[in-house]
């Protein structure tokens, strides 16, 4: 098991160990798994606030699974938390990007020092295979790029490399192919170059292409919340950097991309992709 999922077990579990943690497995009852859903729902947040339909559904999940286990060991004769329904989540509309929303972010985006990862993002890479990439990975005379490893954040102050998770495997993908992200590749590499030169012995050398100026790998937060600054400079939607992917499949093929070459861009089949996002109305650039 990758760290980052073992983290996300143990945090999905901290209102059953806030709650029932010092209770016999043997003993819960299903009066206690509505006494639970009902205290998550109201007050089970770390700040004392309620949890949401998701949260409290993905708690349940994970000590369904635990309770499985100990059904199948012997523990005990009945899994409780399945006898308790999850409650209704609300489906929420996706608000994507215009195209004119797309060209106006990448006119900003471009500007940035990390404008060669702004561009990656926005054709559909996720954010924890552009933190993972390595200059070894990038062909910068072909133009080609591997994704072989992933950057993921553990902890609100830890992160981690790992391979791709299952289903997602080890891609090459032809980087020459979309106007603009070949280019500013090359610059981001002559920079960096440059701040390793001007660095010297302070300079961490990770090997890494979303760093900072002195070579420390950049935060997986401080990316994301990088993106909203440059969505609000850019005057487009603040939108969840997760949501660009949708966006990608249109700018992709926009591009002249074959949809083959669009999945190898996403890892995964576009209308797989896009038929993730519900989008909601579509807003025009907002002005101040």
């Amino acid at each position: 098991m990758r760290e980052v999922t073992l983290q996300g077990y143990r945090d999905v579990l901290v209102p059953v160990r806030n709650r029932l943690g010092d209770r016999l497995v043997s003993t819960l009852t299903t009066s206690d798994m509505h006494t639970l859903v009902t205290w998550m729902s109201s007050r089970g947040g770390r700040r004392g606030q309620g949890l949401s339909p998701r949260s409290v559904a993905a708690t349940l999940g994970a000590l369904s699974q635990a309770l499985d286990l100990a059904q199948r060991e012997g523990t005990v004769l009945a899994n409780v938390a399945r006898t308790v329904e999850r409650p209704q989540q609300i489906k929420r509309n996706v608000l994507l990007w215009s195209p004119e929303h797309v060209r106006l972010f990448q006119e900003r985006a471009v500007l940035d020092r990390l404008g060669a990862a702004w561009l990656l993002s926005l054709a559909g890479l996720r954010r924890s295979e552009v933190l993972g990439l390595r200059w070894r990975d990038v062909d910068l005379a072909e133009g080609r790029l591997r994704i072989e490893q992933s950057r993921v954040a553990v902890t609100p102050t830890s992160d981690a490399i790992a391979g791709p998770t299952p289903g997602r495997e080890r891609r090459a993908i032809q980087i020459g192919m979309v106007p603009g992200i070949l280019p500013a590749l090359r610059r981001l590499h002559h920079r960096e170059a440059a701040e390793c030169r001007d660095a010297g012995g302070a300079y961490l050398e990770s090997g890494l292409i979303v760093v900072d100026e002195t070579g420390f790998p950049l935060r997986p937060a401080w990316y994301s919340d990088r993106f909203a600054a440059l969505c609000r400079a850019a005057d487009v939607p603040t939108v969840p950097l997760r949501t660009l992917r949708c966006t990608a499949v249109d700018f992709l093929l926009g591009s002249g991309l074959r949809p083959e070459c669009v999945e190898d861009w996403l890892g995964q089949d576009p209308e797989v992709v896009r038929a993730r996002c519900q989008p909601a109305a579509l807003r025009r650039p907002h002005t101040s």
